[in-house]
């Protein structure tokens, strides 16, 4: 069956990938749903449990993302949430989500995808990066009900390394970053990874680093970089490690001094010390 830009009303592009050197698009059903659930994916799982979504899945060329733009470019975003993740952005995105004048597309891959593109396709330009951003935000925005006035887009948190590029193709959009204490946000990781906290399952480029250096990077290493940071010595004893967890849980040194005969390691003495500092608050 053929596929134009004419019949994807009701499609969303759930996935850019690449096939011979060239970029694709697998979009998926979901009509009229909106995007209440706390992330994209949550959505699209659901709709690809419908039969009609199992059967009927169309893979088109990515130029198609510019076509369907073209023809009906969907809504202008009104804002965008950067963050550091485990610090609250999921709440921010679900209230403004809680109306239903709002479309929110939180952590969409298929746009983690086009930020990405530059390392599959080193040739492209800045400005060809906007443009396929452009038309890709154009086919997630989409009104689905008929009377959405407000598009929102909450970006992976390592989405910020490409905040120039996101600048370039929206200048005028309102942004936020959101931050929260960092010993809170590792500890959250500790208990439960992010993608960007597994060896490999975000492109190392972005982030001025190769493969093996990934795979090379051993808990010790972060205790080392605080240590340093923070002026204290190289080969770290288990009371410095309580000083320099201290510092970065933001409590004194006297209490946690009192812990030192019970650390194993810096990740224990920073999870025990932002745990008590935070008490029973969950991110």
């Amino acid at each position: 069956m053929s596929i134009n830009a004419h019949h994807l009303s009701g499609w969303i592009p759930i996935r850019v990938y690449w096939k011979e050197h060239r970029p694709l698009v697998d979009w998926c059903w979901v009509g009229t749903r909106r995007f209440s659930e706390p992330f994209f994916d949550h959505t699209i799982d659901a709709c690809q449990r419908l039969p009609f979504s199992i059967l009927f899945r169309p893979q088109t060329p990515f130029e198609m993302l510019r076509e369907r733009h073209a023809i009906q470019p969907g809504l202008e975003p009104d804002g965008f949430i950067f963050h550091m993740s485990r610090c609250g952005s999921t709440l921010a995105s679900q209230m403004l989500a809680a109306l239903p004048r709002n479309v929110v597309i939180s952590e969409a891959g298929s746009i983690h995808s086009v930020l990405r593109a530059k390392f599959r396709e080193p040739s492209l330009t800045d400005e060809e990066r906007a443009d396929w951003l452009r038309w890709i935000v154009s086919a997630l925005g989409q009104r689905r009900a008929g009377d959405e006035k407000h598009l929102f887009i909450k970006f992976d948190s390592w989405s910020v390394m490409d905040f120039p590029l996101i600048r370039r193709a929206y200048p005028a959009v309102p942004w936020i970053f959101l931050y929260r204490n960092p010993a809170e946000v590792l500890v959250s990781q500790l208990g439960r990874r992010g993608a960007h906290m597994v060896p490999g399952a975000i492109d190392p480029e972005l982030f001025g680093m190769k493969l093996d250096e990934v795979f090379e990077m051993a808990p010790a290493k972060v205790l080392h970089g605080a240590v340093r940071l923070h002026g204290l010595t190289s080969s770290p004893t288990p009371e410095t490690q309580v000083r320099v967890a201290c510092a970065c849980a933001g409590v004194t040194a006297n209490a946690g001094m009192r812990m030192a005969p019970r650390i194993a390691s810096f990740h224990t003495c920073l999870f025990m010390l932002a745990s008590n500092r935070r008490g029973t608050r969950r991110s």
